[in-house]
């Protein structure tokens, strides 16, 4: 019996949003994977990931050129809209401006994956406000997080 090779082009097939849920769980898992490895290493070496993927973030927002503090939530917004598929609200003015998330794609994806307990649960709120102030500073403004439920609203201040 004789096979022939076929040769065929995949095209993409997928829905924005099955397009949005696997890179908010692919993006979910790639952190959880590098931090388990790296934390082994100790608490300077997890703060130096923590520094270097913030510092990634503000290099992206700066390329947009981001000046206000609209500017950064709209900026954030569009990002995690876009591509991880969040819902969010932005609102504010140029000196003052938040971001709501109504759904939050990275955390659906991160109790999908892990279940966090409640510890783990205050570990990654702290980091996130940890990420939002750094953030602020970079731009010349003070940020803040403000958690309630499973809700998270990120304000910025000139």
């Amino acid at each position: 019996m004789t096979t022939t090779m076929q040769k065929l082009e995949v095209k993409p097939t997928w829905t924005m949003s099955q397009v949005q849920h696997e890179v908010a769980m692919m993006k979910v898992q790639m952190c959880f994977t590098t931090s388990s490895v790296v934390e082994k290493f100790g608490k300077e070496a997890m703060t130096e990931l923590n520094n270097k993927m913030t510092e990634m973030k503000i290099g992206y927002f700066t390329k947009l050129g981001v000046k206000t503090p609209m500017d950064l939530v709209k900026a954030m917004a569009e990002y995690e809209v876009n591509l991880l598929g969040s819902t969010i609200e932005v609102f504010g003015t140029d000196t003052e401006a938040s971001l709501t998330f109504k759904t939050c794609a990275g955390w659906e994806a991160t109790k999908k994956m892990m279940n966090p307990t409640p510890a783990q649960e205050q570990e990654m709120m702290a980091r996130m406000t940890s990420y939002i102030e750094t953030m602020g500073k970079r731009f010349g403004f003070t940020g803040t997080t403000k958690f309630e439920g499973e809700g998270l609203t990120i304000t910025f201040k000139k």
